[in-house]
């Protein structure tokens, strides 16, 4: 049995000038580098998906070489994220000697470092400070603001931006051409309009798109619609005319159907906000504001809970209450 390597990994891009959509860092990282001696710490932050991780190896890449994870220490904080991690695993590593002569600095990539604990992140200051000259620090964060002042004054902050409908086409070309794979035009625009600027659902759903037709594979878009179930203007419509209606329940076991089907709470949330402003209502005087208000507790809401089906429905009764209201 032949077991097929995910695309996200086996067409992770390597180097810098691989990286799609983020032109600006990327040049300000090759200046940067020149003097390998003077490069900062850094912070990279942005929503998940959008090629954090994929830049920190390619500079470390662009640093060691390919043998870049036998010599960077790479800890995902969210897992690690005690006082005793900087202690135990952060200070040992800056004070080992590196075993590879031609290792000028060292580097420890921190994911997700904006849910390190308070105690852990004051912990970090001084050796950020104290092993500068040997040591490159990458930290990666969604939430910038998560982390204390200084730490991010010790840091040159590269703010990542959101890719494109294009970028993620664009990409999805590339390795649509690496993979020998024909992929219709409109079921390239759908997949990348669909990603909502993650790479990461965008190649998966590519992915799990392809199908061989008289010996060739190719990507169809009917064949994505009927794999990826995607959120269609139909099928928002359809769920906010439950709404519209009162149908609380029915609507609520359309989005759990999509959240099963790996559609994010986030795009669903994002895509009823949308459909309900296209169809005017927020316009109305006097509903307008309230529905509104809704949406906005509802976006506060998916930041802080682990459960999304209790958001959805109860931003599906506060709607369809204010709409009932005489």
């Amino acid at each position: 049995m032949v077991i097929q390597t995910p695309f996200l990994e086996k067409h992770r891009p390597q180097i810098l000038d691989d990286i799609i959509g983020q032109d600006f860092i990327i040049s300000s990282t090759k200046e940067l580098l020149k003097n390998i001696y003077e490069f900062p710490h850094l912070l990279l932050s942005g929503k998940p998906g959008i090629g954090k991780t994929t830049y920190a190896g390619a500079l470390a890449m662009a640093i060691y070489g390919k043998d870049w994870e036998d010599i960077a220490l790479e800890i995902n904080a969210s897992d690690e994220r005690k006082l005793e991690t900087v202690r135990d695993k952060i200070i040992r590593h800056c004070m080992t000697q590196q075993s590879h002569h031609d290792v000028k600095r060292k580097m420890i990539i921190l994911e997700e470092f904006d849910s390190f604990l308070p105690a852990g992140q004051h912990a970090l200051r001084r050796p950020m400070e104290q092993f500068a000259s040997s040591t490159i620090f990458i930290l990666t964060c969604n939430y910038p603001k998560k982390i204390i002042p200084p730490i991010r004054s010790r840091c040159a902050q590269f703010a990542f931006r959101e890719p494109k409908a294009n970028d993620i086409a664009k990409y999805i070309a590339l390795v649509a051409e690496r993979e020998e794979v024909i992929i219709e035009k409109d079921a390239l625009a759908l997949i990348a309009e669909n990603a909502y600027g993650d790479f990461r659902p965008a190649l998966l759903n590519f992915q799990c798109s392809i199908q061989k037709v008289k010996d060739k594979k190719v990507v169809m878009k009917q064949r994505v619609l009927d794999v990826c179930k995607f959120l269609t203007t139909e099928s928002i419509d359809n769920i906010l005319n439950l709404v519209i209606e009162n149908k609380i329940e029915e609507a609520s076991g359309e989005v759990e159907t999509y959240l099963a089907n790996g559609v994010t709470e986030e795009t669903i949330l994002r895509s009823l906000y949308d459909y309900s402003s296209s169809r005017g209502l927020f316009a109305d005087k006097k509903k307008g504001l309230p529905i509104l208000r809704e949406f906005v507790e509802a976006s506060k809401y998916l930041d802080n809970t682990a459960i999304p089906e209790a958001v959805f429905d109860t931003l599906f009764i506060g709607v369809a209450n204010i709409l009932g209201e005489k």
